[in-house]
């Protein structure tokens, strides 16, 4: 039925591309919540909040959201946020999964996230947002950054919401309120802000004498302007030149195979959206900063017998994939050179997969990187060991163990769904790295590929709002 590349498709209920609207109650209360917005002298006064870093200080309070688009049920959200609960034990975290009333969970779920964080020495917490105009989206690493400092002499957080944030606007504002109403936190109180600088929280990573930011949707002028106020140390800018390729479905690429085409991952000035999709920081070795960069490469079976123009596709997606981390990588060294900052460079699989469904007659097929650099790191001191000492630990997705559904049969085509069980030795690859670079591994063996379907995966599920 099917010439060239092998059929892959997702069983459509991990994961649906198009965004829907789930069903509503009639009786939905909705309230009617004030914002208490700190004004940009106040949140500027004197020293600036610092930034959370995306490395140092153990992960105390992830945040998650429960998306209110229709992508995902309780399978595979709910199970994967079940089984980071599970895996980060004992530490006394505490995680917060944000939701809109409408689409409250059943009974037996939160009493389950409840129970196994309670049973791994951690906490769970349901924060309800209940305000009409509320959009939850899963990728909450977006919606804002965390800032800290002391104010008389009690500790608090600011939410710093972009200034151009649109699709879940307020949601920060209205989580202050909600966390502070409950006193999740006691010992801290928390604060928002919108900041006066657009941006995405996914293309920022914070280090230790710098911020790295990413080209797409920041705001340059405002950065220039405000950068400094914000974000209190150094500014590196990263972008590319622009790529031209494939897009989404209104710019598809029919090949021969009769399959259209598309590539999300390329952005004006930016290759793949995010910063965060192929850099990671990983924290000092001796006087140098280690920063992992994504390798991108071929991430499927791939024979002779597929059609020319397809492998022509795959070849410019990972040339020009290359070429612009390529540039990115250029760029940083360069701009790092100016502080004096000296950096140690280690790559990292990033595998190209694709994507197949066929809808409204048409053969869709969707390409997309999948990433290992999209993780959860922490490097702190435990004083609470028996010989105390500095630890450095992160948390891999994985898209290879838990990924064969070749038992399902594809109603469309009367096909096996998808098996990306080769996609295991790039889980296994990513492992090897950081133990190599003296981290603790843990991996999340749940199938993250309905999440990198949607372009995303760990590091845009979570947001840390508070580090030790």
């Amino acid at each position: 039925m099917f010439e060239g590349l092998e059929y892959k498709k997702l069983p459509s209920e991990l994961s649906r591309l198009d965004r829907q609207e789930p069903s509503r109650p009639l009786d939905t209360k909705w309230e009617e919540e004030c914002l208490v917005e700190v004004s940009m002298d106040d949140y500027c006064a004197e020293q600036p909040p610092m930034l959370l870093s995306s490395i140092y200080g153990r992960m105390n309070v992830l945040v998650f959201a429960f998306p209110t688009n229709g992508a995902y049920d309780e399978l595979p959200y709910i199970h994967f946020l079940e089984e980071l609960i599970c895996q980060l034990k004992g530490k006394d975290r505490l995680f917060i999964l944000l939701i809109k009333g409408e689409y409250l969970l059943p009974e037996n779920k939160k009493q389950l996230l409840k129970q196994l964080a309670e049973e791994n020495g951690s906490q769970f917490e349901l924060v309800e947002l209940n305000h009409q105009q509320v959009v939850l989206d899963e990728w909450i690493r977006d919606e804002f950054l965390a800032s800290t400092r002391e104010e008389n002499g009690q500790r608090c957080i600011y939410l710093l919401e972009p200034g151009n944030n649109s699709w879940g606007r307020n949601v920060p504002g209205l989580f202050v309120n909600k966390i502070n109403q409950r006193a999740l936190i006691p010992t801290i109180q928390f604060k928002y802000h919108r900041s006066l600088i657009g941006f995405e929280g996914g293309n920022v990573l914070v280090g230790e004498r710098f911020l790295l930011i990413g080209a797409h949707k920041t705001e340059y002028h405002n950065l220039e302007k405000y950068g400094a106020s914000y974000f209190g140390r150094h500014i590196i800018f990263l972008e590319t030149e622009p790529i031209k390729a494939i897009g989404r479905w209104s710019n598809a690429r029919l090949t021969s195979d009769n399959f259209y085409n598309t590539y999300k991952g390329y952005r004006k000035n930016q290759v793949l959206y995010h910063l965060d999709l192929f850099l990671t920081l990983g924290g000092k070795k001796g006087d140098q900063e280690l920063i992992i960069i994504g390798r991108p490469e071929i991430g499927f079976d791939l024979d002779e017998t597929a059609p020319d123009d397809v492998k022509e596709l795959i070849g410019e997606l990972i040339i020009n994939t290359r070429n612009a981390i390529d540039q990115i990588r250029a760029n940083l060294e360069y701009q790092l050179q100016d502080i004096d900052v000296s950096i140690e460079i280690h790559e990292v699989p990033l595998p190209l997969v694709y994507y197949d469904e066929i809808k409204d007659g048409k053969k869709r097929r969707q390409w997309t990187f999948v990433s290992y650099n999209n993780s959860l790191t922490e490097i702190f001191y435990d004083d609470k060991l028996i010989d105390p000492c500095v630890v450095k630990h992160i948390v891999l997705p994985s898209y290879g163990i838990s990924s064969d559904y070749s038992d399902i049969i594809d109603n469309a085509t009367g096909l096996p769904c998808a098996n990306f069980k080769n996609l295991y030795k790039y889980d296994l690859e990513s492992q090897l790295l950081w133990k190599g670079l003296g981290f603790q591994v843990t991996v999340l063996r749940r199938d993250f590929n309905p999440f990198a379907y949607r372009c995303g995966s760990l590091h845009c599920l979570s947001n840390c709002i508070e580090r030790s």
